[in-house]
């Protein structure tokens, strides 16, 4: 039969030692993982804070284009809408002026043929 491994009973002294270890040991257990959980907290934050902007930046780029769309459409809009009416009063004025030369060209004749 073999022969047993003789277990020397701990004393007092060790058994205080032993455990103080294994509670220094979980301490460290316990800094070292809370170290990477909040580490890995960060880094979702950081990541999810990025993408994010990144988001936002995309958004605030569709809203300036929108935005510089309307404004040219708008613009172009009004620059027609102006050269309508510059042509309007040219050809007001034009005919206002056309009518006064034949009502002088009237007033003439008139005039002529009360003479005649």
């Amino acid at each position: 039969m073999p022969a047993k491994k003789q277990v020397k009973p701990q004393s007092a002294l060790e058994k205080i030692e032993s455990l103080i270890k294994k509670i220094w040991l979980a301490n460290l257990g316990i800094y070292s993982r809370s170290k990477e959980e909040i580490q890995s907290r960060y880094e979702k934050l950081t990541d999810e804070g990025q993408r994010i902007f990144d988001d936002l930046i995309s958004k605030g780029e569709s809203v300036e284009s929108d935005a510089k769309r309307s404004i040219n459409s708008n613009r172009q809009k009004l620059e027609e809408r102006i050269a309508d009416l510059k042509q309007r009063l040219t050809y007001k004025s034009s005919f206002s002026t056309k009518l006064d030369e034949v009502n002088e060209k009237l007033d003439k004749l008139s005039e002529a043929a009360a003479k005649v």
